[in-house]
């Protein structure tokens, strides 16, 4: 019996090690973005973003397009992301973290320091698209007008 009980424990053991050795959906998921755009992967970028994205920059609210249109004006060296949590529910996760990335948007360089970012990931069709971003690290104001249209009041 006790020979059972050990053999049982390690099992365990065993089991919940590598639980806690997985990388999380949320994290492949918004590590790969990071990645693709690094790369200037923009195929793949735009491939992950739905056609129903929007995103919330210091400067205001951006459609796909537009998202895409700053994304292509990025140039991303090395990156690290800190303090990563996620939430999935069914078909959507939501993943918060600090990121500190050495990037240029056209020929400004910009600050280092950890800056808040929410993603938020769906199914659609069996693939996970990218449906939902916050970035909250100060950009120049010269970048892609606001152009989440506000609807008018009957």
């Amino acid at each position: 019996m006790l020979k059972f009980i050990i053999g049982t424990l390690g099992v365990m053991t065993i089991t919940t090690m590598s639980l806690f050795s997985e990388i999380s959906l949320g994290e492949k998921l918004e590590t790969q973005m990071w990645e693709d755009m690094k790369h200037a992967n923009y195929k793949a970028v735009e491939e992950k973003i739905a056609k129903q994205f929007q995103s919330v920059h210091t400067f205001g609210a951006l459609t796909r397009e537009a998202e895409i249109e700053l994304i292509k004006k990025l140039y991303l060296g090395t990156y690290e992301i800190s303090d990563l949590k996620f939430t999935e529910n069914g078909d959507t996760i939501v993943v918060t973290y600090l990121i500190s990335v050495r990037e240029k948007i056209e020929n400004h360089q910009l600050s280092e320091k950890p800056a808040p970012r929410l993603s938020v990931w769906k199914k659609n069709d069996g693939e996970w698209q990218w449906i939902a971003h916050a970035n909250l690290k100060e950009i120049p104001t010269n970048q892609p007008k606001a152009s989440i249209p506000v609807p008018k009041k009957s």
